[in-house]
């Protein structure tokens, strides 16, 4: 009895003690679950340290809370820089919205200063993703990167890091629905953007504005992209002057970006200049209007200050062409400069000279012409040497027709090259023709074109002339080569001769009257290959006949060991005087099988009594 009174008062007492000592330090008795230990680090200034974990600041997440996530909101179009090897952390809680289907539209939307910038994104659910653990990334030079989620919960961590420093918009919407709600300046068609004027763009968040021809505008601005529109009539030829400047003693680095129908990017454009001086730009575009005109003004530094520019479009004239430089445009029709014609001085009048250059200008899908002689088969080589102004690689065709000027449907001959190529091409066999060369572009080319016929051995017994591509040949021999021999004839003449190549011919030349009818005989010694192997003979009245043209007066074929053939020189030389002497010539010539045999012949010549 007495000891368990004893425990039980001391029981009490202990009790006792312990109330009085919390009731000594003001605080009622805690609990292990209702009092937290605080230990300031490892969260550092972002979180603090609890339950064996970082319980991070809003917007702070990561183990140590030390990564700043962005709350993207649904239809929402922000801007951002992603630094060289740096992240951008963006978060979008799911749970928030109804819709049964989301995309992520992660844009870049220009370069660095130096033209280089490329954005890479990573996608991941319910945690910061990183380069090895994600749901979705984009590594690609492509400027947009999408991501769709079906019926979508918890929370979407986006990343983006810059490869190369770069500048991109991240937006989230329904797969139906226009981002930004079209930044208010448009309304939302089939799921994209009809803005109104003056504004542009695809969330129609670029206002543009309005610039008139032949009419300086000045802008103040501190933005790197500053957009503008000319109203021009579609399908007129343009030959416009476009000049932007900045006011003031300042430099800055400036572009000037056009683009016919649309907004101009960094990837997508018609024509750019870049100042040179950081002070002015003077450029020209020639084309045919596809719709207004639209020009970016770009600046790549001293952005974020406000600078004063002037922009000015001119057009100086607007024929087609630009009249292909030889001529000049009054009231929109070409005045052609002496010795070019045509709908814009697109044809030269003259045959080309040859070793000369010529210089001509053709832009897109339009013409120029130009026409030589051939005078022999020896090859013609056309050299066309594009005179460059930018490092934009140029196509162009070359069209060759002996009939008539080339279309993209008639012609001979075509070939199609480019500005960085050698711009040479061989006509290889020309023939005795006239032939025109026509030259049409894929765009604006300036260019000098030269005919040359190269060089020919003409057997020494001649002269090369490389204006006309011809062998000069002395007296006495003939063909394009000067290789045939003139051999001439007299009445009661007899000449024996022989041949054994294919192809070879022999040249007789025999001068008549009008009124004489002159009997040439041939005699084949070679019997035992009469039909096959027997020479051929060609008569023509003052003309050299030729194998290939079937132009002679009389032709002959030995069926027999003899050949007779009469040749009336009055029938068919009745336009001459009767006292002035004709030549006739006599081609013989060997069959492709008489170079098999050993042919010899004896040809010749008597005058019948009148």
């Amino acid at each position: 009895m007495f000891n368990r009174s004893v425990l039980l008062l001391c029981v009490a007492f202990v009790l006792f003690y312990a109330v009085l000592l919390g009731t000594a330090a003001g605080e009622d008795w805690p609990s292990e679950k209702d009092t937290p230990i605080i230990i300031d680090f490892p969260c550092g200034s972002h979180g603090k340290y609890a339950y064996n974990a970082c319980q991070c600041d809003p917007g702070w997440y990561g183990s140590t809370c030390d990564t700043f996530v962005n709350e993207l909101s649904f239809g929402q179009l922000y801007s951002s820089t992603s630094s060289d090897s740096k992240w951008d952390y963006w978060v979008f809680d799911a749970n928030k919205i109804i819709e049964q289907e989301i995309v992520f539209e992660v844009k870049q939307q220009q370069t660095d200063s130096a033209g280089s910038g490329d954005c890479d994104t990573y996608i991941l659910r319910n945690a910061l993703p990183n380069f090895y653990v994600y749901d979705y990334r984009d590594t690609s030079i492509r400027p947009v990167a999408t991501y769709s989620v079906k019926n979508p919960s918890g929370k979407y961590f986006v990343g983006v890091t810059g490869f190369l420093k770069c500048k991109y918009t991240i937006v989230v919407s329904s797969s139906v629905a226009c981002a930004n709600n079209c930044s208010g300046h448009g309304t939302c068609k089939d799921g994209a953007c009809v803005c109104d004027k003056p504004w542009q763009g695809e969330y129609c968040n670029m206002n543009v504005s309005p610039i008139y021809l032949n009419k300086e505008t000045q802008v103040e601005t501190s933005v790197t992209w500053n957009y503008f529109q000319l109203e021009l009539k579609q399908g007129v030829t343009y030959n416009l002057k476009i000049q932007a400047g900045l006011r003031g003693n300042e430099t800055v680095q400036f572009g000037i970006y056009s683009r016919f129908g649309q907004l101009p990017t960094l990837e997508h454009f018609d024509g750019y200049e870049v100042s040179q001086t950081g002070k002015k730009i003077i450029t020209t575009m020639h084309a045919e209007s596809k719709g207004d005109l639209f020009l970016a003004l770009n600046i790549f530094n001293g952005f974020g200050k406000s600078h004063t520019f002037f922009i000015s479009v001119s057009s100086e004239n607007t024929c087609t062409n630009m009249c292909s430089r030889h001529g000049m445009c009054l009231t929109g029709e070409c005045v052609c400069d002496i010795n070019y014609s045509g709908e814009y001085c697109n044809v030269y009048d003259l045959p080309i000279v040859p070793q000369k250059p010529h210089r001509g200008y053709v832009s897109l899908g339009n013409w120029n012409y130009y026409a030589f002689v051939s005078f022999s088969p020896h090859p013609v080589e056309i050299k066309i040497s594009p005179i460059l102004k930018s490092e934009k690689v140029v196509e162009y065709s070359i069209f060759l027709s002996n009939r008539s000027k080339p279309t993209y449907s008639a012609f001979d001959q075509q070939a199609t090259l480019r500005t960085n190529d050698s711009g040479l091409f061989v006509l290889s066999n020309p023939g005795v023709s006239a032939w025109w060369i026509g030259i049409v572009s894929d765009g604006a080319l300036e260019y000098d074109i030269t005919l040359s016929y190269g060089s020919v051995n003409c057997h020494n017994n001649g002269v090369w002339d490389p204006y006309q591509g011809i062998c000069k040949c002395t007296e006495g021999w003939t063909d394009p080569l000067c290789s045939t021999k003139i051999i001439e004839i007299k009445n009661k003449q007899s000449i024996n001769s022989s041949f054994v190549k294919s192809g070879e011919q022999q040249l007789y030349k025999l001068t008549v009257f009008p009124s004489s009818t002159p009997v040439v005989t041939i005699y084949y010694h070679q019997l035992d290959c009469l039909l096959f192997c027997a020479p051929r003979m060609l008569v023509s009245i003052d003309k050299i006949p030729s194998i290939t043209d079937n132009q002679a007066h009389v032709s002959g074929l030995l069926t027999s060991s003899y050949q007779v053939l009469t040749i009336r020189t009055g029938l068919v030389a009745s336009n001459y005087p009767p006292d002035k002497p004709v030549d006739v010539f006599i081609l013989v010539y060997s069959d492709y099988l008489s170079r098999f045999f050993s042919n010899s012949y004896t040809l010749s010549v008597w005058y019948p009594p009148l």
